[in-house]
């Protein structure tokens, strides 16, 4: 196994992008982790806002962000909400967007067609939701109640770092909704001895 820990400046920059994107995902994790104590938190607190006391939150996403949502929704379930992951897509076509549910959509460019679709449906209908994107400026996000950057470095071509920063940033919001944001934030401090 190679310790890319103790590999050079110079060997880590010859190493192909994919693997310096694994290499860089704890110290990553660092930066969302910090960035959600510090600036990002009052985006944690308008989401916890917009879901309010809603005991049932559906998250909407496509590809890998629907699965980035997964542990949160299980998460939210231990706790007693009734939490699950939709398909965009599905929801968008197949199935009834729920009235009583809180709803957040997660979307890593805020652009996809079916993501923009369903916040322009539930913007028209005056339901309120939340976005959890990379890019706050994406029109997803600007039809939002509430958005909830993910903040750390992209990646070029497979989705690494991205996708662990949506993990952590959502099970922040899961943690902020269960009022066990402090525990979590104990978790997620000083980490840097992770590989």
């Amino acid at each position: 196994m190679i310790d890319v820990v103790a590999l050079s400046a110079e060997k880590r920059e010859s190493m192909p992008e994919i693997l310096r994107n694994i290499h860089e995902q704890s110290t990553n994790l660092e930066v969302v982790s910090k960035y959600l104590r510090g600036k990002g938190a009052v985006h944690l607190r308008r989401s916890r806002d917009v879901i309010g006391a809603s005991k049932r939150i559906l998250f909407a996403a496509l590809g890998g962000s629907k699965y980035a949502a997964m542990s949160t929704a299980l998460y939210l379930s231990r706790y007693g909400h009734d939490a699950r992951v939709a398909d965009a897509a599905e929801l968008l076509y197949y199935e009834q967007i729920p009235t009583d549910a809180a709803i957040v959509l997660i979307s890593r460019s805020g652009r996809t067609a079916e993501m923009v679709r369903l916040g322009r449906i539930l913007n028209n209908a005056g339901k309120r939701y939340i976005a959890v994107t990379n890019e706050p400026e994406s029109e997803m996000a600007q039809l939002a109640s509430a958005t909830l950057p993910v903040a750390g470095e992209s990646d070029s071509g497979v989705s690494i770092r991205t996708y662990t920063a949506a993990v952590l940033t959502l099970l922040h919001l899961g943690a902020s909704l269960t009022g066990n944001l402090k525990a979590l934030r104990s978790e997620t401090v000083d980490r840097k001895s992770v590989v």
